[in-house]
């Protein structure tokens, strides 16, 4: 039995917004062919949604409170971002990996 396209269930706005975002990454990467410019690309974003370094964090002396928003890069080639939350660590945290999917071929 032929399953039916999900394409078919889709109005006009859901495809212009499946397209939209295609075409968004279709432009990172192309423009992002290694680690370090992904990199470099991930950390532009997510100054752009409110986070900070780390490192300045540390350098300034600041301690971080519930809703501020940090990134840390190691090595030029990987990056972390991570949402302050209210709860005590002792009640656990949650985490989400993923890894730079570089086009380019070693």
């Amino acid at each position: 039995m032929e399953r039916e396209s999900a394409w078919k269930k889709c109005d006009e706005a859901r495809i212009k917004d499946v397209f939209d975002f295609c075409e968004g990454y279709r432009k990172y990467i192309s423009e992002c062919k290694t680690e370090r410019e992904c990199a470099v690309r991930s950390i532009e974003m997510a100054k752009t949604k409110g986070y900070i370094d780390l490192k300045d964090v540390i350098s300034e002396g600041k301690s971080l409170k519930a809703g501020d928003k940090v990134y840390a890069c190691n090595m030029g080639k990987a990056v972390v971002l991570f949402n302050i939350g209210k709860e005590p660590m002792e009640k656990g945290m949650k985490i989400l990996g993923a890894h730079i999917d570089s086009p380019r071929l070693d």
